[in-house]
């Protein structure tokens, strides 16, 4: 597609990686409600969302999702595309100076079932992107993290102890009444 992607950011998420897939220029935001703003703002962008998008607020209540961002633009913005591709290979990485009790991990709200299925009886910490969970983790915010497999080969701290690779549904939008 000649379009260009509006996805979530930072540099190593899943979306960036779908995104890159199916366009030659990918823009990367802060968020999905971001994105999908920009496109709503900007007919010549596309924006790609995980079906997944799930926000928690800090007692862990859902505050925004794929479907509140679905029905927020509708009228504005029509789902162009869906379909389901596998994400990155995910992992569970622990600092190397944790010993086998881990009390706390970062992870998406969208990846917290490996949180659970990994690290039982640690407290989650909920971040916004991935990337983000590793790097909590390697600098010491956190015990461990669900993250993807080439962001968190990156730190040297981290010790990957368990990989899975899960398929994830994509949604892309584009402005209504733009034809391509």
């Amino acid at each position: 597609m000649d379009a260009p992607i509006v996805t979530l950011g930072p540099s190593g998420t899943d979306a960036q990686a779908e995104a890159d897939k199916h366009s030659g220029r990918v823009r990367l935001v802060d968020s999905f409600p971001d994105a999908m703003r920009a496109a709503a703002e900007n007919p010549g962008l596309r924006a790609l969302v995980a079906a997944g998008y799930l926000a928690l607020d800090a007692e862990v209540r859902a505050v925004d999702s794929w479907v509140d961002q679905h029905f927020t633009y509708t009228g504005v913005l029509r789902l162009e595309r869906c379909w389901e591709s596998p994400t990155k290979p995910m992992c569970m990485a622990v600092r190397r100076d944790i010993g086998r009790a881990i009390a706390t991990v970062a992870t998406h709200p969208a990846t917290r079932v490996f949180a659970t299925r990994y690290a039982s009886g640690a407290r989650q910490v909920s971040v916004q992107a991935k990337p983000l969970a590793a790097r909590a983790a390697a600098h010491a915010e956190v015990d461990a993290c669900i993250a993807s497999v080439d962001v968190a080969a990156r730190y040297p701290q981290l010790e990957i102890r368990a990989e899975f690779a899960p398929t994830m549904v994509w949604l892309l939008y584009v402005k209504v009444g733009r034809d391509g």
